[in-house]
Parts: structure tokens; C-alpha cells; sequence
């Protein structure tokens, strides 16, 4: 997010509060077909930063893993792993709060998160910092699972493949645990041979026509109340050379919701 500064364009003028795809910089000098999505959105009552967070990339993947590549129905059990973070927070509410859906697991890192993360409306949320965490997922799905969005990859999805349906469906959205790490074998691939459960990649731009409707049913859900952005961004305060310290703290679960930096 950023301000115009100075402008030639008819479509973007001097003052305009403005989002997109950016660079890490502290100017940059664009053009219409640039990277600029669109200007930011306020909302009465909620966050100044809520265009970034909820209404942004973010809750425009919870919404479509939701409704397009999940298709989550109310009779189904959902996990979804990095529960805490922007996308996996606010999938939970829209499949517990919107969808209906019957039981919500979230995974998350300690205590506190998880906690939180109940308190948007996961029905259950496991620690997997426990050692005992597989123990305690396999307790909490005794039918197993219709529906998993994986944020996180690794071990986590490795012990999931254990606990799907037969003719379920995985999620991928993210793999956090492997983008500074080695990488690992999935000792339970055979899993998805007896199960014959669907995995499945997903990006957002492979569903680019319904994204106005995403941020239009976000913006409503959010105004009426039935979602709630509430305590769902961390925002720090940093200079321009400290952005990659900052962002680097998504991988060690520092954050809770979005990540923000603000520029001082």
C-alpha cells in the first residue's frame, strides 16, 4: 500500500490511498497497466490497514479455497493448518460463521494462537509444537477429515494424509515449513493410493474473474458483522532496510493474522 505522490494519469490522481503488487521501495514510478489494483477501502470501525489484510490477496485465497477449489458444504470436517495466520484465520471464519460447516479443526503454533484461533470459531485447534499433536488430531477426526487447506506442508501434511476421507480433498495453498529448510519425504504417500483422496495446487489468479465478487462478499460480511477483522493483524513499525527482518518473522510464527510493516 501506498500514497500518489505525483501523477499524469487519469486514473489515479495526487493523494489517492492506493494498493497492488509492488516492489520493496520507497518510490516507484508506474503506469496505468501497472501493478496498482485498486484504492484502499475503508470500512467504519475497522482497521486502517484492512485493504492489506482481510480484503487483500489474503482473504480473497480463504474465499477462494472456500468456495471454489474446496467446495465446502455444511456436513463436512475441515482442517486447516497455519490456522493463525491471514488466510488460514480467515478461512476458519467463513467456513464456521458464512458456510455453516460442521466442524472446523484448526492447527496452529502454542497455546496462545490457539486459544485465539477458537475464538474465531474453530471448533477445536491443536498445538503442533505438542509432540503428541498427531495423537491429538487423530482423536479429534475418528471419521477423519472431507476437507484439508494446507498452509504449512512438512510433517503436518505428512500426519494429514494419514486422516483423510476416502475420496477427500487436500488443499495446497502454502509450504511454509520447506521454503527455508531441505525439504523432507512424506513417509504416508501411500495414504493417498488407499484413500484416494484429490491434492490439489492452488493460486487465486486461476480464478481472477471472481475476485470482485471475493472482495464484495468480504466487505459485507465484515460491515454486518458476521466476520470479524478484529485482532487479526500484526503490524510493525520498521525502517525500509529492515522490511526482510520483518518479513522474515513469518517464518518463525511471530505473527498473528497479516504481517504488516509500516514504514517510519
Amino acid at each position: 500500500m501506498g500514497t500518489v505522490v505525483l501523477s499524469k494519469s487519469l486514473k489515479w490522481k495526487e493523494g489517492d490511498k492506493v494498493y497492488g503488487d509492488g516492489d520493496w521501495a520507497e518510490y516507484s514510478v508506474l503506469n496505468d497497466s501497472g501493478p496498482l489494483t485498486g484504492k484502499e477501502i475503508h470500512i467504519p470501525g475497522q482497521s486502517e490497514y484492512i485493504t492489506n489484510s482481510i480484503l487483500g490477496l489474503t482473504g480473497q485465497t480463504a474465499w477462494v479455497g472456500a468456495f471454489k477449489e474446496m467446495e465446502l458444504k455444511k456436513e463436512h470436517v475441515l482442517v486447516v493448518s497455519g490456522a493463525a495466520g491471514a488466510v488460514g484465520s480467515a478461512l476458519i471464519q467463513i467456513a464456521k460463521k458464512v458456510i455453516g460447516v460442521k466442524t472446523v479443526i484448526g492447527i496452529a503454533g502454542g497455546k496462545e494462537k490457539c486459544e485465539w484461533v477458537k475464538s474465531i470459531g474453530a471448533d477445536a485447534c491443536v498445538d503442533y509444537k505438542d509432540p503428541e499433536y498427531p495423537q491429538h488430531l487423530a482423536k479429534l477426526l475418528p471419521d477423519y477429515a472431507d476437507r484439508f487447506f494446507d498452509n504449512v506442508g512438512g510433517e503436518i501434511l505428512d500426519t494429514m494424509l494419514t486422516l483423510m476421507k476416502r475420496h477427500s480433498f487436500v488443499s495446497i495453498c502454502g509450504s511454509i515449513a520447506g521454503y527455508n529448510s531441505e525439504g523432507m519425504t512424506l513417509k504416508h504417500w501411500g495414504e493417498l493410493i488407499y484413500s484416494r483422496f484429490t491434492i490439489k495446487g492452488m493460486l487465486i489468479f486461476d480464478h481472477a474473474d471472481s475476485l470482485d465478487q471475493a472482495v464484495s462478499d468480504l466487505t459485507s460480511w465484515i460491515s454486518d458483522g458476521t466476520i470479524s477483522n478484529t485482532e487479526s493483524e500484526t503490524v510493525v513499525e520498521a525502517a525500509f532496510e529492515d522490511i526482510p527482518e520483518v518479513y522474515s518473522r513469518l517464518y518463525s510464527g511471530q505473527n498473528r493474522g497479516k504481517l504488516i510493516t509500516k514504514l517510519i
